[in-house]
C-alpha cells in the first residue's frame, strides 16, 4: 500500500511539473523591419520591438532589410522555410508571400485599427487584404511632390506652380526658353528605372488611361495612354527636358534640381533633406513643393507606396507574434515613432496620428493627405502578381527609349509593350 502511495504521489509530482516546464520556455519573436532613409528612425524602430519584447517576457530579435535586398531576401526565406515571426512588406511583396500560405489573419488588428479611426488610404488595407482575411497591416505610405525654383519660373513670368499636368508641359518648355542654355524647365527620367514608371503612370491614370483593364487584361494600347507617352515624348523634342533622360538613373533628376539644371522636378521629400545640407542654403530658400499636377478637371490618382506590418502563421508563437504586430501598428507607437525624424518622408497610414501637430503642418499635411489618393499596380484591375513583375521589369519605362532612341512611333511601342505585358501574364 505504502508502495502504491508512493507511485501515485509521484505520478502526481511528475503531472504538475510537465506543465511548468514548458510554461518556462521564453518566447522568442525574429521580427524584420524595412531599413528607411533615416539610422534614427531605424534605430527606434529596432529598440521599440525589442523593448515591447522585454515588458512582455520575451526576446525579441531584429534583422533589418534593405530595400534593394528585399526581393532577394523574402524570396530565400519563402524557399527554405524560415520566414521571421513578424516582418513589414513593401506593397509589390504581398502577392508572392500570399502564394506561399504564410501570412497570419491579423483581422482582429486590422478591425481594431478601423475602430480607432482607420486608415488614410483604404485602397491600402485592400491590398492587405487576401482571401477575406487582413493579412498585412498599412504602417507607412511615401508620397511625392512637385519641387520647383522659384526664381526660375518667374524668369518666364510665372508667380505659381502648375496645377495640372497640361500646365506642367507648357511651363517647362516656356522656362527652358527663358533661362540660360542647359537649364530646363522640368526633369523626369524616362527609361526603366522606378521614377519614371512611378511618375508618369500617374499622368496616364489621371487622364483616364490604365496599363490593366478592370478585369486585369493588357490595355496599354488604349489612346489615353498614347496621349500621355506623347507629351513626355514631345517634352523632350520641344526642349522641356533634356534630351539625356533616356539614359537617367533614379538620382538624376535630384542632382539636375540641386545643380540648377532642371526648375521642376517630381519626387520624394528625401530631396528637401538633401537641400538641407551644408552648401545649399540659397537654393532651398529657391525652393518650393506643392501637389503633384492633376488632369485638366481635377482628377488625382497618385502611385501608392505602402509598407504594412505581418505575422507568420507558422510561428511558434503565434499569439505572441500577432501581439507585437498590434503594437508595431498602434497609434501610440506610430505616434512616437512617425514624428519630427520622419515626417514629411514617411507618413502615417493611420487617421488618428495623421491628424496630429506635426501632420496638420501645412509643409507636412499636403503629403500626409496624398495617400488617400493612392493607386496601385494593376489599376483600376487587381493587385496581381503578374502586375507587379511588369513593375518590377520596368517594362513602361523602357518603351520610351524606343522612341526616344529607336524611332519607333509611341503607338508602336505601346503595341510591343502590350505583348510584353501578356507574355509576362501568360508566365502565371
Amino acid at each position: 500500500m505504502k508502495k502504491l502511495l508512493a507511485i501515485l504521489l509521484l505520478t502526481v509530482m511528475l503531472a504538475t511539473l510537465v506543465p511548468t516546464a514548458f510554461a518556462a520556455e521564453t518566447p522568442t519573436l525574429n521580427v524584420w523591419i524595412k531599413k528607411t532613409f533615416s539610422a534614427d528612425l531605424n534605430d527606434a524602430w529596432q529598440n521599440a520591438a525589442i523593448e515591447y519584447g522585454k515588458s512582455k517576457g520575451w526576446n525579441v530579435e531584429v534583422t533589418i532589410i534593405a530595400t534593394a535586398d528585399q526581393v532577394q531576401i523574402f524570396t530565400a526565406a519563402l524557399e527554405s522555410n524560415s520566414m521571421p515571426d513578424v516582418f513589414y512588406v513593401s506593397e509589390t511583396l504581398i502577392p508572392m508571400i500570399a502564394a506561399k500560405g504564410v501570412f497570419m489573419d491579423l483581422t482582429e488588428v486590422a478591425d481594431k485599427r478601423t475602430q480607432e479611426g482607420s486608415f488614410v488610404s483604404p485602397r491600402a488595407l485592400e491590398l492587405g487584404t487576401v482571401d477575406g482575411a487582413a493579412v498585412s497591416i498599412p504602417l507607412y505610405h511615401e508620397n511625392r511632390v512637385l519641387f520647383y525654383r522659384k526664381s526660375m519660373l518667374e524668369a518666364a513670368g510665372y508667380t505659381e506652380p502648375p496645377k495640372t499636368f497640361n500646365e506642367l508641359c507648357e511651363m517647362a518648355v516656356k522656362i527652358s526658353q527663358a533661362t540660360p542654355e542647359g537649364v530646363y524647365g522640368f526633369g523626369e527620367p524616362l527609361n526603366g528605372v522606378p521614377d519614371c514608371d512611378i511618375n508618369t503612370l500617374v499622368q496616364v491614370w489621371q487622364n483616364g488611361g490604365s496599363l490593366w483593364s478592370k478585369d486585369n487584361e493588357v490595355a496599354c494600347t488604349d489612346p489615353k495612354v498614347a496621349e500621355i507617352v506623347q507629351k513626355y515624348v514631345d517634352l523632350v523634342n520641344n526642349g522641356g527636358m533634356p534630351s539625356n533622360v533616356v539614359s537617367w538613373s533614379d538620382t538624376d533628376n535630384n542632382t539636375a534640381f540641386m545643380s540648377g539644371q532642371c526648375a521642376m522636378v517630381i519626387n520624394s521629400p528625401t530631396l528637401l533633406n538633401s537641400l538641407k545640407g551644408e552648401g545649399y542654403e540659397k537654393i532651398l530658400a529657391d525652393t518650393g513643393y506643392t501637389w503633384v499636377p492633376s488632369a485638366d478637371d481635377g482628377t488625382r490618382r497618385l502611385y501608392g507606396a505602402a509598407h504594412f506590418i505581418c505575422a507568420n502563421q507558422n510561428s511558434k508563437f503565434p499569439a505572441e507574434a500577432k501581439e507585437m504586430a498590434d503594437y508595431l501598428t498602434s497609434p501610440e507607437f506610430v505616434t512616437e515613432w512617425l514624428g519630427e525624424n520622419a515626417a514629411p518622408i514617411l507618413c502615417p497610414a493611420l487617421v488618428s496620428v495623421s491628424q496630429n501637430e506635426i501632420w496638420s503642418r501645412p509643409e507636412n499635411k499636403i503629403l500626409a493627405d496624398a495617400s488617400a489618393f493612392h493607386c496601385f499596380c494593376g489599376y483600376p484591375g487587381d493587385f496581381t502578381d503578374y502586375a507587379t513583375d511588369v513593375y518590377n521589369q520596368k517594362l513602361f519605362g523602357n518603351m520610351y527609349a524606343k522612341v526616344l532612341v529607336g524611332g519607333m512611333t509611341v503607338e508602336e511601342a505601346l503595341a510591343e509593350l502590350a505583348d510584353e505585358m501578356q507574355d509576362v501574364k501568360d508566365s502565371y
